[in-house]
Formats: C-alpha cells, structure tokens, sequence
C-alpha cells in the first residue's frame, strides 16, 4: 500500500524565523497544495500559488506515489509572525485520468497510482465530514437539516427550532435569537414600518386594551367592535391579559371563600373596580362558573360563589364574561352606550345607584340608566296650586296673602283671607280657601292635566363605532 497515512493537512504555529515548512502526505502534484494563512486576529488568507513553492519528494520504488515534501513560504520578506498559523492541505480534484485499454497491458505502477488517487479523494472526503455540523444517528426520523433558500438566509444566522430543525434567525447580544414572527419588525427600514408591524400609529405607543371612538362602519385591523363578543384566549393573550387581570400573589385556601388580593402599586383598595357577579378563574383550584358574589368593606378580600378545592396564589377576573371559562374571554358590549369614569372613592354628586334607573361607577362593567322616564309625584317639586270656588251667584278668587294687612281676614279661617277681585274685604264663613287642605265638605280639587307620558332623557348624541386594541394576533 502506497498511501500509508490518514492525513491530508497540516498546520504550522509562526514563529517569526521558519519559511520552510513540511508535510508527510502525499499530493501527487505540487499544484493540488493549498496553502492558507490565520493572522493573529483569525482573519484566513488562501495564499496565491505564485506566492510560495512545493518541493514533492521523490517517489520510492516501486511506489509510483511520492510521500511528502516542502513548502516555502514566504519567498521573500518576514517569516509569518507568532500568534499566526500556517496550514498545507491537498486538495485533489474528483476526475479520473487513468485510461485501460482492451486487451493491453495491465503495468502495476499504473494500477497502483490510481487506487493511491481513489484513496487520497476518500480520505480528502471524509476529512471534510470530519470538519462538518453532523447530526447523531439517535436523532429522530424527518427533522430538516436543509438550510432555507439564499433570499430567505440572507443576514442571519444558523439556528435550530424547538423540534431540531435547521432554521435561520436573526441574534442579538447575548446570543438569544430572534424568531421568525419578529425578524420583519427588526429588519423594518425606518420606525415607520416597524410600528405599522406591530399595528402601533406614528403618533405613540397605544396599550392593548384602549378603547376609541371609530368613525367608519367596521373596526380597523387590530382592533375589535365592543360587541360583548368571546374573542379567543390563545389568538389574543394580550388582550384577554388587560381584560380579563390576573391578580398574582393572592392568597386561596382550601374550604375558605374568602379570598385575600395582593395590593394594587397604584395605591388604591385591592378591591378597586370589582364588580359583584363576574365570574373568577383559578383552575385546579376553584371551582368552574365560581362568581365573586361580595367584596368586603374594610379588608382586600372577594367573597366567592364556591369554596375553592385547593390553596393557590393566582386568581383571574372577568369583568365582561368569561366566555366558554377555557379558551375564550369575553369583550366589553358597548353597544347603545355611552361611558363614564370609575369612581373608587363614590364622590359626592358623582353616578351612584340611589336614584332609580342609576347607575354605579364604583365598579368596572357597571351599567344602567334610562332612555325615557315617567315622573312619579314624589320626583314632583314640592309645590301648590291656586284655584277658585264658585258658587251659584258669584264667584270668590284666589287668596293674596301678599295683601293680607290691607284686605283683612276671613271668618272661620285665620291668617286667611279672599279677594272679591274689587279690592274689597269680605266675610265667608264656614270655608276652607287653602289647597292641600284635610278633606271636608267645603274643599274643591283641581281638575287633572297632562298625558302621564315619559320625558326623553339623551342627550344630543351622534353614534360611532366603539372599538377595542386587540393587539397582534398569534396566527
């Protein structure tokens, strides 16, 4: 055997002296050598032919394939420094030049020079596997481990998806990756284009969960109408997150309804904004279609429709509905409704629930209110009516007590008196005058007016849509 070593490359450590540099493998040519140079920085130079000379060694009888020799480099100028690398490698080209004729001659050397060539592309190939990425033989079936099209590779980086996959992806520092889903935002040319991405207008930042008044006929993209609708949990987490709160570190225990809600940064009760009846979420740990069903008045604690089964530290609240309370949540329903502030602290002249048809603005989700009203006489002001009595000859008006020192008093009625209408004093005897009177057999009543009808109570009101940010969607 001719080829008796595995190796087809080298690698030499300058040191600022050597130019002469050997190799113990066979190259068959001078020109199937390559020779490349690291600098200290690790920049790799493939250094011209013309830039350094090969000295094969002369073959040994009867091998026909010569063993080793000698590169010289650089032919003229400083040896390459310490910290730098010299490295010879053959690279033979995959051809075969060796042509048997019929019936001819079979000469050893030729043979044997061509089985040295079949060997040295072998040991060439196997010495490129050797310096690949390579995937164990205990890896699954189908994984990809074929890189994307140029266009689509272009600028990133080899990475792996969470199956194994080869896949590409922006890094940034640290090494963490970007994944597909946010490379368009990074690569965006201008802020422009990376705000219209992630659905955000020029004019700022806008918090999922924001809701606007919208002049056209249908919600724009990443919004919603507020329809009272169930929206997908895992298609929008942000949104059901802003709508539907979780409130961490609670305190849940087993048989115990009371729950204990961790203070809120803003200062304000724990309680604030709840609403009774809303359905509470705690899986594993309360019960499905559990409800708050009171708050209490001093501490920061929610009373709920069932006793949890098990101790937690989470708790969700849904002040809109919950839709089907696993994989949906619903949105507010804002529909033929106008909207007020909460009010946490129940301000004096401020919306309260006293009034009938009122509504409470110390809970968020609250709603009420009337179109149209009848007025019962106790919402009447307190008030009289003045009236007149008539008899079959004449008839008597209206008392003036604005003129009571000048026209006198009335017989049976005191601090009282009527007016004949001539300006003249008159006795009438045995007549109650005043409206309001305890019944007796002299009181008259007025006649009744008006058609009991309600009053309109909107106001000057111009319709829009009312729309909800939903955020980006996750498919």
């Amino acid at each position: 055997m001719t080829v008796s070593t595995l190796t087809n490359s080298i690698v030499y450590q300058g040191n600022g002296a050597t130019t002469t540099f050997t190799f113990p493998f066979p190259a068959v040519a001078a020109s199937y050598l390559d020779v490349t140079y690291t600098d200290q920085n690790g920049g790799v130079t493939l250094i011209p032919k013309g830039q350094y000379s090969v000295q094969l060694n002369a073959p040994i009888a009867p091998n026909p394939t010569e063993i080793g020799g000698t590169v010289t480099y650089p032919l003229s100028g400083s040896p390459i420094p310490v910290g730098s690398t010299l490295t010879i490698a053959r690279d033979l080209p995959g051809t075969q030049s060796t042509s048997l004729a019929n019936q001819s001659t079979l000469y050893q050397p030729v043979i044997e020079a061509a089985l040295d060539y079949i060997t040295m592309l072998t040991q060439q190939n196997s010495n490129l596997v050797d310096n690949a990425v390579l995937f164990p033989l205990s890896d699954p079936t189908g994984l990809n481990h074929t890189l994307p099209p140029v266009a689509n590779r272009s600028g990133q980086f080899v990475t792996f998806d969470g199956a194994g996959n080869v896949t590409v992806a922006l890094t940034v520092s640290g090494g963490a990756t970007i994944s597909s889903f946010m490379q368009p935002f990074c690569l965006s040319a201008n802020l422009v284009s990376a705000q219209n991405f992630l659905g955000i207008n020029a004019a700022g930042y806008v918090p999922v969960g924001a809701e606007f008044d919208f002049a056209g006929l249908q919600a724009p993209q990443y919004y919603f109408m507020e329809l009272g609708q169930a929206v997908s949990r895992t298609g929008f987490p942000e949104l059901f997150n802003a709508v539907c709160p979780l409130y961490a570190s609670a305190q849940i225990q087993t048989g115990n309804i009371w729950v204990i809600l961790p203070s809120r940064p803003d200062g304000l009760a724990a309680t604030t904004g709840i609403r009774v009846g809303i359905p509470a979420e705690a899986p594993g740990v309360i019960p499905a279609g559990t409800t708050v069903v009171s708050l209490h008045p001093t501490n920061p604690w929610i009373q709920l429709s069932a006793a949890p089964t098990g101790n937690g530290s989470t708790i969700r609240l849904c002040p809109y509905g919950n839709g089907d309370g696993s994989t949906t949540f619903n949105l507010p329903d804002s529909r033929g409704l106008v909207v007020a502030g909460l009010d946490p602290q129940n301000g004096t002249g401020r919306m309260t629930a006293s009034a009938a048809g009122g509504v409470s603005a110390s809970a968020v989700g609250n709603y009420g209110g009337e179109q149209q009203h009848v007025i019962s006489a106790n919402e009447m002001a307190y008030h009289q009516h003045g009236y007149f009595i008539t008899d079959q000859t004449h008839t008597h008006y209206t008392i003036d007590p604005l003129n009571i020192a000048t026209q006198g008093t009335v017989t049976g009625y005191t601090g009282g008196y009527y007016d004949t209408g001539q300006g003249t004093a008159v006795t009438y005897s045995g007549a109650n005058l005043l409206a309001g009177s305890s019944p007796g057999a002299n009181d008259n009543l007025t006649s009744f007016a008006g058609g009991n009808w309600a009053h309109n109570n909107v106001q000057p009101t111009h319709i829009r849509l009312k729309i909800i940010y939903a955020g980006r969607a996750t498919f």
